[in-house]
Formats: structure tokens, C-alpha cells, sequence
């Protein structure tokens, strides 16, 4: 299984950058995780996207799905999107009115399988519902924090995975709903697992580096 990292930045890039937007790709399946501002400009470098098999949404907020607007004039068959259930309002709602995805929506405990990979979820604390995913395959297990603050509850998801994939670039002292770069460190050490540490702001990030984790690096891919 790889990751390949097309948009890292959050709530808005850097020039030249894009946010949200990570190709996962093992068991013989192409995946999306996140689909933000910036992504459709850069992923026909990495893979044709009417190849994907599918998109998953960790949230709505605009960082991590805004492209799928744009996307939709590109496509002409549907393409299967999982959301978090019972998104109606906002962005979410303008994306399901282009009626240009297969939407199917999942929730806590729901366990769905796409090739030869398995997706499970788990809802985790920021101002809209948002889920980390995990994706079982190869004899390997992988997470994806989407946003979030640290809490028990994505330490005890986390627990058992080779690579994390965390929201985890802000400095010490930080108090808004994501992590900072300590608390990367902390959740690698509870869950035995490499963190690669994404969703870095424009200005003022994090230095992962310092503590011996990754800093995600647009177009670079990870092997998990």
C-alpha cells in the first residue's frame, strides 16, 4: 500500500499549493481521501481521476472537498463518493445537488470494502462531524485523522496502525480544534505507529522534524 500526497496545506495553500487531497492506493484499489482546493489542478499528474475507484470524505468543511464542485463539470459517470451521513446543509448539500457522484454515506461502525481494501471509521471532535478513517489491506493498516483535536478516542483508533496519516502541524500552545506537532508525537508513541503529519498552515507551521516525525511533502508517496 502507498500514499501519495497531492495537497497538504489547510484552511488555504501556499501558492502553488492545494490542500487536502491524499491518493491511497493498495489492493488493487485507487482512493481519494479528501478533495480540496487545488486538487483538480494537480491530480492528472498522479492518476487520471475517472480511473479512481472512489473518494472519501473524512469532512465538509471547504479545505477538504471544495474541488469536488469544479470536478463535477469534468465528469461524465457518476463516481462513488462516501460522506459522513446526514450532511444536508452547506457545501455537502451543493455537492450532492450536482448529482455527478454516487453518493453513499457511512457512519461510526460501518465497515465498507472497496477492492481488496477495507474502510472503517470513526467520529472524532471538530466544529462539524468529521471521521478519521482506517484502511485494512496487504497485512497493513493505515489511518487518517482527517481534522481533529487529541483525545482518547483517536488514540484508541490508532492503536495497531503501521502509518498514521495525522492532522498534526500546529506549534505548541495551540488551541483551536487540530493538533499540534507535540501531540504527533505523543499519539505515535501510544500507538506504536510512523506519523506523517499534513494539514500544515501557510504560516507559523509546526517543525515535526525536530521530535523524528514526517512532514508531508506534496508529491511525494509514502509506502505503508
Amino acid at each position: 500500500m502507498k500514499l501519495t500526497v497531492i495537497g497538504k496545506y489547510g484552511p488555504y495553500p501556499k501558492d502553488g499549493g492545494a490542500t487536502s487531497g491524499y491518493l491511497f492506493e493498495g489492493g488493487g484499489a485507487k482512493l481519494m481521501l479528501d478533495f480540496g482546493c487545488g486538487i483538480l489542478s494537480k491530480i492528472d499528474g498522479y492518476c487520471e481521476v475517472e480511473k479512481l475507484d472512489a473518494i472519501a470524505l473524512s469532512h465538509t468543511h471547504f479545505d477538504h472537498s471544495a474541488d469536488l464542485l469544479t470536478l463535477s463539470y469534468r465528469l461524465k459517470a457518476k463516481l462513488p463518493l462516501l460522506m459522513p451521513a446526514r450532511q444536508e446543509k452547506g457545501l455537502a448539500a451543493a455537492i450532492v445537488a450536482t448529482k455527478a457522484y454516487d453518493v453513499r454515506e457511512y457512519d461510526e461502525g460501518d465497515e465498507i470494502e472497496i477492492g481488496g481494501i477495507r474502510l472503517t471509521f470513526c467520529r472524532l471532535p471538530h466544529p462539524v462531524t468529521s471521521y478519521a478513517v482506517k484502511i485494512r489491506g496487504e497485512n497493513k493498516t493505515f489511518v487518517y485523522t482527517g481534522d481533529t483535536v487529541y483525545c482518547d478516542e483517536l488514540v484508541r483508533f490508532c492503536r495497531g496502525a503501521d502509518v498514521i496519516l495525522a492532522d498534526a502541524m500546529q506549534k505548541d500552545g495551540f488551541t483551536g480544534p487540530h493538533m499540534t506537532v507535540e501531540q504527533a508525537k505523543a499519539l505515535s508513541t501510544e500507538s506504536g505507529a510512523k506519523v506523517i503529519c499534513t494539514h500544515e498552515p501557510a504560516q507559523n507551521a509546526g517543525e515535526p522534524e525536530k521530535l523524528g516525525l514526517i512532514r508531508a511533502q506534496e508529491g511525494e508517496t509514502y509506502v505503508i
